[in-house]
């Protein structure tokens, strides 16, 4: 009997976030100004990004299967043939056999945040030509984003499985011709696999790849200035990122097999009295890993503070002013937990066979009784990186 149990638990809870921010602009244009022109142009924006991914799963897989083809007796049988070889009174037995395969893959995170980029994304464009006398100018823009992502991810997954086959334990006895016992194989494989627990975050602009070329933070192209210009130019980029990633994956493995074509007997018969039992074997395949971060802040994608000031043709008593600030505080924190316990016990048996009293030809023949098996475990993996352009090959990279 073949038995599979094929079960893939993947995509509990997948979260897939892709957050866009927009920058606030403020646009001047300004032509053949007048004699007492004041123009304060202001642009500030404040973004608060706040994503909390949170994932459970909890499975348990069991796989209890018993298979038999042993067990037969043929006693007191008379085999016209004589010793014409296998049949009449002999016992054969086919293969009994399991095969048990289990697949968990669960609790997966992916975020992106995208912010407005490039210098300074809260943008002041003033273009102010022929300006007059008394011109005053104040532009600023103001920048502020407060990012935080917080992943929490927990499995615990148990698999189980339990198998018995059987082709021995047969009894040929007191006949007369062919009266051999001759058993199939009795074998049993499993194959376990759980894997769990991914976060992947990227924070940064323009689709969350990198920097916006066209973005400005305060741009003033002033021509022919006049007396008593005053130009006060200022650009603030404040911003704040926290990531906070948790992994706890907790999975237990057993594996339980017990496997025979041995303890037969034959006595008593005259003619052809052997025994040739099958092979009896498990193999038993674990695997178990999961737990890894990845963590992407591409700096250059963030607003950073920027003054692009073109002056041409002063007057008397012109004054700038400019300014340019940024502050970039980037948090990153990730805790991985990891418990496994993998477990495998086996019983292979293809001996204990009892021949006696028989005659005739053919001794006792056993198969081949064997154990493989093959433990995995891997995980706790975080990868983090802040920084430039090499923040996309990175996510690029992981994905």
């Amino acid at each position: 009997m073949r038995k599979t149990i094929a079960i893939a638990a993947s995509a509990v809870m997948m979260l897939s976030n892709v957050i866009a921010v927009s920058a606030a602009t403020n646009v001047n244009d300004i032509v053949n100004s007048g004699y007492n022109l004041d123009v304060n142009s202001s642009s500030n924006q404040t973004n608060v990004v706040t994503v909390n991914n949170s994932n459970t799963a909890v499975i348990s897989q069991t796989d209890i299967s018993s298979n038999n083809t042993g067990d037969n007796t043929s006693k007191g049988n008379i085999d016209l043939c004589g010793t014409c070889g296998a049949g009449g009174s002999s016992i054969v037995t086919g293969n009994a056999g399991s095969v048990s395969n289990m697949d968990v893959n669960v609790n997966s995170n992916s975020t992106a945040v995208t912010l407005p980029s490039g210098s300074g994304s809260s943008t002041n464009n003033a273009v102010i030509t022929n300006t007059g006398k008394h011109a005053d100018f104040n532009l600023s823009a103001n920048t502020t984003n407060v990012v935080t992502v917080n992943n929490s991810n927990e499995a615990r997954i148990n698999q189980t499985s339990i198998s018995n086959n059987n082709t021995g334990d047969n009894y040929s006895g007191k006949n007369i011709g062919s009266a051999g016992i001759m058993t199939g194989d009795a074998l049993s494989e499993s194959n376990m696999s759980a894997t769990g627990n991914s976060n992947a975050t990227l924070v940064g602009g323009e689709a969350g790849l990198g920097s916006c070329d066209t973005c400005v933070g305060n741009y003033n192209n002033i021509t022919n200035t006049g007396y008593n210009l005053d130009v006060n130019s200022s650009t603030n980029d404040v911003n704040v990122i926290g990531v906070n990633n948790y992994n706890g994956l907790w999975v237990s493995q057993t594996v339980i097999a017990s496997n025979n074509t041995g303890g037969n007997r034959s006595k008593y018969n005259i003619g052809n009295g052997g025994i040739l039992t099958g092979n009896a074997g498990s193999l038993s395949n674990m695997a178990a890993g999961g737990n890894s971060n990845a963590t992407v802040v591409g700096f250059d994608g963030l607003p950073m503070g920027a003054n692009w000031n073109q002056v041409v043709n002063t007057g008397a008593n012109g004054d700038l002013n400019l300014s340019a600030n940024t502050v970039s505080v980037a948090t990153t924190s990730n805790t991985n937990a990891l418990m496994d316990v993998q477990f495998a016990l086996a019983s292979n048996q293809s001996g204990y066979n009892y021949q006696y009293h028989n005659i005739g030809f053919w001794g006792t023949m056993t198969g081949n009784a064997g154990t493989g098996n093959n433990f995995s475990v891997w995980g706790n993996s975080n990868n983090t990186l802040i920084g430039g352009m090499w923040g996309l090959l990175a996510w690029l990279a992981w994905l």
